[in-house]
């Protein structure tokens, strides 16, 4: 298996991690590059092959979730970086929200979506 999980699907394009970000390609690469670091920074074994099976499209993001193993991880994750988040002062949190807003803006695609193509976020 490569390191990029892109190449094992060969030329294809993946598939989107979530179906709601199908239209929202910066979103979903933020997701994809989230879940490498996830799965670089950890040392249990078990817990890198289940999230390369996710980026390979091998296995659902919701399952990955709903895993005790990644619960465990992204819990003290959560924890470290609410702490961090605290230390920072109000006005520098402010910009920072600002900044992510103006980077995150994905125009909508040419022709919106219909209700029908839809599948919702899980």
């Amino acid at each position: 298996m490569s390191d990029n999980p892109q190449n094992d699907l060969g030329d294809k394009e993946p598939k989107p991690l979530l179906e709601t970000l199908r239209f929202e390609p910066r979103m979903e690469a933020h997701l994809r590059e989230s879940l490498v670091i996830l799965r670089d920074d950890s040392d249990d074994r078990a817990l890198r092959k289940r999230i390369d099976d996710v980026l390979a499209g091998r296995a659902s993001l919701r399952d990955l979730a709903r895993s005790a193993d990644f619960t465990a991880v992204i819990d003290s994750k959560i924890d470290r970086a609410v702490e961090e988040f605290d230390a920072i002062p109000e006005a520098e949190r402010e910009a920072d929200l600002q900044r992510a807003i103006a980077e995150a803006h994905t125009p909508p695609p040419a022709e919106p979506p219909t209700r029908r193509d839809d599948p919702g976020t899980w």
